[in-house]
């Protein structure tokens, strides 16, 4: 008898959990840095609320909360073409439709397509002038 109610329990307890499907995270926006005159040591601050931040959509559960994050704690830039030099980009700072520890929140629809996201890059006298790129990978966690 006893198992009987367990069982039951269990899949009540299953049918009450609520569905939520994976989201779809897409950039919009690369995040860009100021440009500066090489040959000096200097640090450069892209902010979530400048032109030049990343800006991502998301398409995820409707009235949901979640928390954005980047995985890496810091993303190297490579000189292009070569791939010969680097600049390490840290700190990332959250914007847009997020608050600053990068939580937020869908809404009646699942949309958001204002998430922002700030770094800073460090660049040294012996970078030299020229493209850089990276990559870096962003999570989206339900909460």
């Amino acid at each position: 008898m006893n198992k009987k109610i367990l069982s039951k329990l269990a899949l009540l307890s299953l049918l009450l959990l609520p569905s939520i499907e994976a989201a779809q995270v897409t950039n919009t926006q690369p995040l860009g840095f100021d440009a500066i005159l090489a040959g000096f040591t200097q640090t450069i601050t892209t902010d979530p609320i400048d032109p030049q931040a990343a800006i991502f959509t998301a398409d995820g559960t409707p009235n949901t909360n979640f928390k954005i994050s980047v995985v890496e704690n810091s993303i190297l830039m490579f000189l292009q073409p070569s791939g010969s030099h680097d600049i390490k980009v840290e700190l990332f700072k959250f914007g847009g439709d997020l608050d600053k520890q990068g939580r937020g929140r869908f809404g009646a629809t699942g949309l958001l397509n204002n998430i922002r996201i700030g770094a800073r890059a460090r660049v040294r006298n012996d970078d030299p002038s020229g493209p850089y790129a990276g990559t870096g990978t962003l999570r989206l966690t339900y909460l």
